[in-house]
């Protein structure tokens, strides 16, 4: 499910308000994914393990693009447009779809190869190793070529037809940002049936130059009810106390304040009337 949350006026829409003063809170959970995952975890023979994942894609499809947060699982689809561009959403901003399964076999492929060597660590820990291989495998090293990105991800257009980019055009090609990497963790959280927030807010980072930009990142709420941020772009993780719940503070309006191990804080949803708090 998708919405959008203006703080503003306090509403809840289908609409995006450009200004200042909204976020997109993308959310889902498939109450089946969890057990399907740890079957084909069994499957030994990895040509007929992609067969299954294949599958199992399909079947989280079906879905996908429902707005009912009862049925809505809030995977990112084939057919999902997803736009890169910052800013004004128009039909001819860079975009992109997820349509490209090889991403999830690397994640499968990942997550048992690191369970094979860190028997001992949580399903939760894996997961979320095996998606930061993923995203390196997949899309290389981020060496912050906006450009070319921008370039890669602009739409096809053809007879006054607009046709997103596949998320294959930027394989390996090393300039993957916020948005791809966000939106593909995001699939790949729900895959192993945990709950996922992939938020679309601006941040502060006034310690690297950055102010009021938009950013994308998750919330994920684990089996055990606990809620964790992952930055795949930024490369942060925080677990919040048991009794905090991250979601209820961002549609409070209050941002959500992060401090890296070298004494940085980057706060998250960050509006600018916000920078004092």
């Amino acid at each position: 499910m998708e919405v959008f949350y203006s703080f503003i006026d306090g509403t809840v829409s289908n609409g995006r308000d450009e200004l200042a003063g909204s976020i997109n809170v993308h959310y889902g959970k498939d109450e089946k994914a969890e057990i399907i995952f740890e079957k084909l975890l069994k499957i030994k023979d990895a040509e007929l393990r992609k067969v299954e994942i294949d599958k199992f894609i399909d079947y989280l499809e079906e879905n996908s693009d429902k707005d009912d947060p009862k049925t809505g699982n809030g995977f990112y689809s084939k057919s999902k447009v997803i736009y890169a561009e910052k800013g004004p959403l128009t039909k001819s901003g860079a975009q992109f779809k997820i349509d490209d399964n090889e991403i999830y076999y690397l994640f499968f492929n990942n997550w048992l190869a690191i369970r094979q060597e860190y028997p001992n660590s949580s399903n939760d820990a894996i997961t979320h190793t095996a998606i930061r291989y993923t995203l390196l495998d997949y899309f290389g090293q981020d060496f912050g070529n906006v450009n070319k990105r921008q370039k890669l991800l602009q739409p096809e257009i053809n007879s006054n037809e607009i046709a997103a980019k596949s998320i294959q055009i930027l394989k390996r090609e090393h300039c993957a940002l916020c948005t791809e990497k966000a939106t593909v963790a995001n699939n790949l959280w729900i895959i192993s049936g945990n709950e996922s927030y992939c938020i679309d807010g601006p941040i502060d980072f006034s310690e690297i130059g950055i102010y009021d930009e938009e950013h994308q990142f998750l919330i994920v709420k684990s089996n055990d009810g606990t809620y964790r941020l992952f930055d795949y772009a930024m490369g942060f993780a925080k677990l919040f106390d048991e009794n905090e719940n991250p979601i209820d503070v961002i549609l409070k309006g209050s941002p959500l304040v992060y401090e890296n191990k070298f004494g940085e804080t980057l706060k998250y949803c960050c509006f600018k009337n916000q920078k004092n708090r």
